[in-house]
Protein backbone atom coordinates (compact mmCIF):
# COMPACT_ATOMS: atom_id res chain seq x y z
CA UNK A 1 0.00 0.00 0.00
CA UNK A 2 1.43 3.43 -0.82
CA UNK A 3 0.78 6.61 0.70
CA UNK A 4 1.35 9.66 -1.57
CA UNK A 5 2.98 12.81 0.45
CA UNK A 6 0.94 15.19 -1.16
CA UNK A 7 -2.31 13.94 -0.59
CA UNK A 8 -1.35 13.51 3.38
CA UNK A 9 0.00 17.07 3.04
CA UNK A 10 -3.18 18.82 1.36
CA UNK A 11 -5.15 17.10 3.84
CA UNK A 12 -3.73 18.82 6.45
CA UNK A 13 -3.86 22.06 4.84
CA UNK A 14 -7.74 21.15 4.05
CA UNK A 15 -8.53 20.81 7.84
CA UNK A 16 -6.57 23.65 8.91
CA UNK A 17 -8.19 26.24 6.24
CA UNK A 18 -11.58 25.06 7.38
CA UNK A 19 -10.69 25.46 10.93
CA UNK A 20 -9.51 28.91 10.44
CA UNK A 21 -12.67 29.26 8.73
CA UNK A 22 -14.25 28.13 11.51
CA UNK A 23 -12.51 30.39 13.95
CA UNK A 24 -12.72 33.66 11.89
CA UNK A 25 -16.18 33.21 11.12
CA UNK A 26 -18.40 36.52 12.17
CA UNK A 27 -20.50 34.35 14.76
CA UNK A 28 -17.00 34.20 16.88
CA UNK A 29 -14.86 37.58 15.68
CA UNK A 30 -18.12 39.68 17.14
CA UNK A 31 -18.61 38.21 20.73
CA UNK A 32 -19.28 40.01 23.54
CA UNK A 33 -18.51 37.34 26.35
CA UNK A 34 -16.18 34.97 26.36
CA UNK A 35 -16.57 32.31 29.17
CA UNK A 36 -13.46 29.39 29.14
CA UNK A 37 -14.34 27.07 32.12
CA UNK A 38 -15.12 29.94 34.57
CA UNK A 39 -15.54 27.43 37.35
CA UNK A 40 -12.12 25.49 37.21
CA UNK A 41 -11.18 23.11 39.03
CA UNK A 42 -15.00 21.93 39.20
CA UNK A 43 -17.25 21.01 37.32
CA UNK A 44 -21.34 21.80 37.16
CA UNK A 45 -22.24 18.52 36.92
CA UNK A 46 -21.06 15.89 40.06
CA UNK A 47 -20.13 13.39 37.72
CA UNK A 48 -17.68 14.85 35.51
CA UNK A 49 -13.93 15.21 36.67
CA UNK A 50 -12.49 18.26 36.99
CA UNK A 51 -10.46 19.20 33.95
CA UNK A 52 -6.84 18.27 33.72
CA UNK A 53 -4.70 21.35 32.56
CA UNK A 54 -3.57 21.89 29.57
CA UNK A 55 -2.37 24.50 27.49
CA UNK A 56 -4.82 26.88 25.87
CA UNK A 57 -4.07 29.07 23.14
CA UNK A 58 -5.66 32.39 23.81
CA UNK A 59 -4.49 33.01 20.02
CA UNK A 60 -8.21 31.17 19.29
CA UNK A 61 -10.29 34.37 20.52
CA UNK A 62 -10.51 36.20 17.45
CA UNK A 63 -12.90 38.53 19.14
CA UNK A 64 -11.97 42.47 19.47
CA UNK A 65 -13.22 44.78 22.24
CA UNK A 66 -14.58 42.12 24.06
CA UNK A 67 -17.04 43.36 27.21
CA UNK A 68 -16.09 40.36 29.50
CA UNK A 69 -13.23 37.55 28.89
CA UNK A 70 -13.63 35.01 32.01
CA UNK A 71 -10.41 32.64 31.60
CA UNK A 72 -11.53 29.87 34.31
CA UNK A 73 -8.31 27.69 33.91
CA UNK A 74 -4.73 28.85 36.27
CA UNK A 75 -3.21 31.37 33.58
CA UNK A 76 0.35 31.24 34.38
CA UNK A 77 0.62 27.08 34.22
CA UNK A 78 -1.94 27.15 31.12
CA UNK A 79 -0.59 30.13 29.02
CA UNK A 80 2.77 31.69 28.48
CA UNK A 81 3.90 35.56 27.77
CA UNK A 82 2.93 35.11 24.13
CA UNK A 83 -0.26 33.52 24.25
CA UNK A 84 -0.95 36.37 26.75
CA UNK A 85 -0.37 39.03 24.04
CA UNK A 86 -3.56 38.30 22.54
CA UNK A 87 -5.26 40.18 25.91
CA UNK A 88 -3.57 43.34 23.69
CA UNK A 89 -5.94 42.40 20.80
CA UNK A 90 -9.09 41.10 22.88
CA UNK A 91 -9.14 44.42 25.20
CA UNK A 92 -11.71 43.29 27.35
CA UNK A 93 -13.49 46.04 29.72
CA UNK A 94 -13.84 43.47 32.16
CA UNK A 95 -11.51 40.53 32.30
CA UNK A 96 -11.52 38.01 34.99
CA UNK A 97 -8.78 35.65 35.52
CA UNK A 98 -7.63 32.48 37.59
CA UNK A 99 -4.30 31.81 39.22
CA UNK A 100 -3.34 29.29 41.53
CA UNK A 101 0.57 30.79 42.38
CA UNK A 102 0.24 34.60 42.04
CA UNK A 103 3.42 36.46 41.44
CA UNK A 104 4.19 40.05 40.63
CA UNK A 105 5.55 39.78 37.86
CA UNK A 106 2.47 37.97 36.58
CA UNK A 107 0.53 41.16 37.29
CA UNK A 108 3.08 43.06 35.87
CA UNK A 109 2.48 41.51 32.54
CA UNK A 110 -1.26 41.65 33.19
CA UNK A 111 -0.84 45.64 33.87
CA UNK A 112 1.27 46.66 30.28
CA UNK A 113 -1.35 44.61 28.83
CA UNK A 114 -4.54 46.09 29.52
CA UNK A 115 -4.56 48.10 32.26
CA UNK A 116 -5.49 51.31 29.91
CA UNK A 117 -8.58 49.64 28.58
CA UNK A 118 -9.59 47.20 31.46
CA UNK A 119 -12.06 48.73 33.54
CA UNK A 120 -12.14 46.25 36.74
CA UNK A 121 -9.81 43.01 36.77
CA UNK A 122 -11.35 40.26 38.57
CA UNK A 123 -8.57 37.79 40.06
CA UNK A 124 -10.37 34.13 41.28
CA UNK A 125 -7.27 33.12 43.85
CA UNK A 126 -7.51 28.86 43.98
CA UNK A 127 -5.91 27.61 47.20
CA UNK A 128 -4.67 24.24 45.77
CA UNK A 129 -1.03 24.91 46.84
CA UNK A 130 1.00 27.50 49.47
CA UNK A 131 -0.98 30.91 50.39
CA UNK A 132 0.75 33.83 49.13
CA UNK A 133 1.24 36.90 51.33
CA UNK A 134 -1.17 39.59 51.14
CA UNK A 135 0.97 41.91 49.47
CA UNK A 136 1.12 40.41 46.29
CA UNK A 137 -2.73 41.45 45.65
CA UNK A 138 -1.87 45.22 46.62
CA UNK A 139 1.23 45.64 44.72
CA UNK A 140 1.71 48.44 42.65
CA UNK A 141 1.27 47.10 39.35
CA UNK A 142 -2.19 46.17 40.26
CA UNK A 143 -2.98 50.15 41.53
CA UNK A 144 -3.44 50.99 38.00
CA UNK A 145 -6.81 49.36 37.54
CA UNK A 146 -9.76 51.21 38.10
CA UNK A 147 -10.98 48.43 40.02
CA UNK A 148 -9.95 44.91 41.63
CA UNK A 149 -12.58 42.30 42.23
CA UNK A 150 -11.06 39.26 44.30
CA UNK A 151 -12.37 35.90 45.03
CA UNK A 152 -10.68 34.34 47.50
CA UNK A 153 -11.04 30.09 47.06
CA UNK A 154 -9.44 28.96 50.06
CA UNK A 155 -8.90 25.17 51.48
CA UNK A 156 -12.43 24.02 53.56
CA UNK A 157 -12.23 24.06 57.48
CA UNK A 158 -10.51 20.68 58.04
CA UNK A 159 -12.72 18.59 60.69
CA UNK A 160 -11.67 16.81 63.74
CA UNK A 161 -13.23 15.29 67.13
CA UNK A 162 -12.61 17.35 70.02
CA UNK A 163 -13.79 16.65 73.71
CA UNK A 164 -13.43 13.67 75.54
CA UNK A 165 -15.95 10.53 76.81
CA UNK A 166 -19.53 11.53 76.30
CA UNK A 167 -18.60 15.05 75.57
CA UNK A 168 -16.96 14.43 71.97
CA UNK A 169 -17.83 16.51 69.11
CA UNK A 170 -16.72 17.30 65.57
CA UNK A 171 -15.24 20.65 65.38
CA UNK A 172 -14.19 22.76 62.43
CA UNK A 173 -10.19 23.93 62.32
CA UNK A 174 -9.83 26.68 59.60
CA UNK A 175 -7.04 27.11 57.48
CA UNK A 176 -4.39 28.92 59.27
CA UNK A 177 -3.02 29.80 56.16
CA UNK A 178 -6.06 31.26 54.19
CA UNK A 179 -7.60 33.06 57.46
CA UNK A 180 -3.76 34.70 57.75
CA UNK A 181 -4.03 35.91 54.53
CA UNK A 182 -7.46 37.36 54.81
CA UNK A 183 -6.47 39.29 57.91
CA UNK A 184 -2.97 40.56 56.45
CA UNK A 185 -5.57 41.89 52.96
CA UNK A 186 -8.13 43.76 55.60
CA UNK A 187 -5.27 45.41 57.52
CA UNK A 188 -3.38 46.28 54.71
CA UNK A 189 -6.26 48.11 52.88
CA UNK A 190 -7.19 49.92 56.35
CA UNK A 191 -3.48 51.34 56.17
CA UNK A 192 -4.03 52.31 52.54
CA UNK A 193 -5.07 55.59 50.81
CA UNK A 194 -8.76 55.92 50.28
CA UNK A 195 -8.27 55.70 46.57
CA UNK A 196 -6.89 52.09 47.29
CA UNK A 197 -9.30 51.26 49.69
CA UNK A 198 -12.04 52.16 46.69
CA UNK A 199 -10.57 49.74 44.06
CA UNK A 200 -10.99 46.98 46.17
CA UNK A 201 -14.01 44.85 46.17
CA UNK A 202 -12.95 41.19 48.48
CA UNK A 203 -15.20 38.33 48.56
CA UNK A 204 -14.48 34.89 50.40
CA UNK A 205 -16.09 31.84 48.20
CA UNK A 206 -17.07 29.03 50.35
CA UNK A 207 -17.70 25.61 49.07
CA UNK A 208 -16.11 26.40 45.63
CA UNK A 209 -14.76 22.34 45.47
CA UNK A 210 -18.08 20.86 45.99
CA UNK A 211 -18.59 19.27 41.69
CA UNK A 212 -22.01 20.30 40.86
CA UNK A 213 -22.09 23.70 43.09
CA UNK A 214 -19.31 25.31 42.08
CA UNK A 215 -21.67 28.09 40.56
CA UNK A 216 -23.77 28.65 43.22
CA UNK A 217 -21.18 28.57 45.97
CA UNK A 218 -21.88 30.95 48.57
CA UNK A 219 -19.51 34.61 49.09
CA UNK A 220 -19.06 36.72 52.03
CA UNK A 221 -17.92 40.32 51.78
CA UNK A 222 -14.91 40.69 53.24
CA UNK A 223 -14.26 44.66 51.96
CA UNK A 224 -15.35 46.93 51.99
CA UNK A 225 -16.50 46.36 55.54
CA UNK A 226 -19.50 48.83 55.22
CA UNK A 227 -23.07 49.04 54.58
CA UNK A 228 -24.30 45.65 56.06
CA UNK A 229 -22.35 45.05 58.94
CA UNK A 230 -22.07 48.45 59.96
CA UNK A 231 -26.09 48.54 60.38
CA UNK A 232 -26.10 45.45 62.10
CA UNK A 233 -23.46 47.32 64.31
CA UNK A 234 -25.21 50.50 64.93
CA UNK A 235 -28.62 48.71 65.22
CA UNK A 236 -26.94 46.71 68.09
CA UNK A 237 -25.98 49.89 69.58
CA UNK A 238 -29.40 51.11 69.30
CA UNK A 239 -30.64 48.68 71.18
CA UNK A 240 -28.19 48.50 73.70
CA UNK A 241 -29.03 52.20 74.40
CA UNK A 242 -31.79 51.45 75.51
CA UNK A 243 -32.57 51.79 79.32
CA UNK A 244 -33.80 48.83 81.51
CA UNK A 245 -35.52 51.27 84.36
CA UNK A 246 -36.47 50.53 87.66
CA UNK A 247 -40.07 49.91 87.77
CA UNK A 248 -40.24 51.89 91.32
CA UNK A 249 -37.71 54.80 90.17
CA UNK A 250 -41.35 56.58 89.31
CA UNK A 251 -41.85 57.22 93.01
CA UNK A 252 -40.46 59.93 95.07
CA UNK A 253 -38.73 57.49 97.37
CA UNK A 254 -37.27 56.00 93.67
CA UNK A 255 -33.86 53.94 93.99
CA UNK A 256 -31.14 54.87 91.55
CA UNK A 257 -31.52 53.40 88.12
CA UNK A 258 -30.79 50.33 87.05
CA UNK A 259 -29.69 49.67 83.57
CA UNK A 260 -27.50 47.14 81.32
CA UNK A 261 -26.02 47.50 78.59
CA UNK A 262 -24.36 45.30 75.63
CA UNK A 263 -22.31 46.08 72.76
CA UNK A 264 -21.77 43.95 69.71
CA UNK A 265 -18.83 44.47 67.44
CA UNK A 266 -17.29 42.68 64.35
CA UNK A 267 -14.39 43.21 62.84
CA UNK A 268 -11.98 42.01 60.24
CA UNK A 269 -14.94 41.24 58.03
CA UNK A 270 -16.83 39.26 61.15
CA UNK A 271 -13.42 37.15 62.15
CA UNK A 272 -13.53 38.67 65.37
CA UNK A 273 -16.62 38.99 67.27
CA UNK A 274 -16.98 41.45 70.68
CA UNK A 275 -19.45 41.77 72.83
CA UNK A 276 -18.95 44.59 75.83
CA UNK A 277 -21.47 44.18 78.78
CA UNK A 278 -21.97 47.17 81.02
CA UNK A 279 -24.32 47.46 84.10
CA UNK A 280 -24.99 50.05 86.64
CA UNK A 281 -26.96 49.49 89.96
Amino acid sequence: MQVCIDDIVGSIIRSANRLDTIINHPGFTNLKTVNILPDYPTSFHPLVFPTPIFPFGLQLVRTKSLVRFNYGMPLESTTNPSSRQQFKIMQPRYLDITTVTPTVELFTEIKDLVASTTDTLSIRFVSVRAVPHASIFLCAPLQEFKRIDLYLNLRRPTRRLAGEGDSRHIVDELDAAGQRLITQLIDGLELSDQETQARYRIWRVDDWDLAGSAHAAPRTRLWPVLDDQLEEASSGNAKSDQTVANPESSKATAKPQRWERETNLRLLGGLINLRLESKKR
